[in-house]
């Protein structure tokens, strides 16, 4: 049975309203958890920078020149041994250009940034530096898991996070390869070098409970905040930790006519125990810094 027009329409208006009656509390009660959570996350940074450590402290305002992760390597790399058509008066002028020299204080190293954990509050005039920041330049979904699986860790090694630092990869050969039935296909070999951290913490903000909680926070004016936004870096301070170094190597599935691409996967990877992030200028001038670890 058709009901009148009138009806239907009042019918209509009536579900509306009702359904708005029953949207807006879960609005604001969304809301209202959004804010708690954000003023939770505050309170915790604020509390952060009150137990800040001697060394987070003398940072600030100074100018830092952060250490090349390749430099650093050379440092932490024992020597090769002495090859069978070297010499000894060579060998010993080898060892001694590239001294196994392990940093015995803190070495500051900067990681990639990912500017979308970068925010900025108008009205405070203060930027807020995420815990996402420090996740930039990410190992592939593959990398990430073989760090500790091909990657040679001792027994004993505490529950550690991995910060990445950076993926170059360079082209090795190409070859003409042919399938079952003849046909061809070019393939390319190519060689990719991963770089990165393993910190001996379960965590590198210990007060941070969510990828986005703040952990630095720097005081910009309105017209600073852009470009500062875009050339902000940040860093991590750490104590190398021996064994030092993690190295792995592993291969790439076999090229295909879909996929003709291989790979030479070399892993290596920092161990440390990190003391402080900080976030510096374009000129390296520290301008906020933090507790790092556990």
């Amino acid at each position: 049975m058709l009901r009148p027009r009138s009806k239907v329409r009042r019918v209509g208006v009536l579900t509306m309203l009702t359904a708005l009656c029953v949207a807006v509390p879960a609005v604001a009660q969304t809301q209202l958890q959004q804010t708690m959570r954000h003023a939770d996350d505050l309170n915790a940074l604020y509390a952060a920078e009150a137990q800040k450590s001697e060394l987070c402290k003398g940072y600030i305002g100074k100018v830092v020149t952060p250490t090349p992760f390749s430099a650093l390597v050379q440092r932490l790399s024992p020597p090769p041994a002495k090859g069978e058509f070297e010499t000894t008066a060579q060998y010993k002028a080898r060892i001694a250009a590239n001294a196994f020299s392990p940093p015995t204080g803190p070495v500051v190293v900067t990681v990639p940034v990912d500017r979308d954990f970068i925010s900025y509050n108008a009205d405070t005039s203060l930027m807020f530096i995420q815990v996402g920041a420090f996740g930039a330049g990410e190992f592939s979904d593959l990398v990430d898991v073989r760090i500790t699986g091909d990657v040679t860790v001792p027994a004993g090694t505490p529950e550690g996070v991995r910060v990445p630092h950076g993926r170059s990869e360079r082209l090795l050969r190409t070859y003409t390869a042919r399938n079952g039935l003849g046909v061809a296909v070019k393939v390319s070999e190519f060689e990719r070098q991963s770089t990165g951290f393993y910190f001996a913490s379960p965590t590198l903000f210990s007060f941070a409970k969510r990828p986005d909680a703040p952990v630095l926070y720097v005081q910009a004016a309105p017209l600073q905040a852009p470009r500062l936004k875009q050339t902000l870096r940040v860093a991590v301070a750490f104590v190398p930790k021996a064994p030092y170094l993690f190295k792995g190597e592993f291969g790439s599935p076999v090229p295909t006519m879909r996929n003709p691409v291989s790979y030479e996967n070399k892993l290596t990877i920092i161990y440390a125990d990190p003391k402080c992030a900080l976030a510096l200028d374009p000129q390296g001038r520290v301008l906020a810094a933090v507790n790092a670890g556990s």
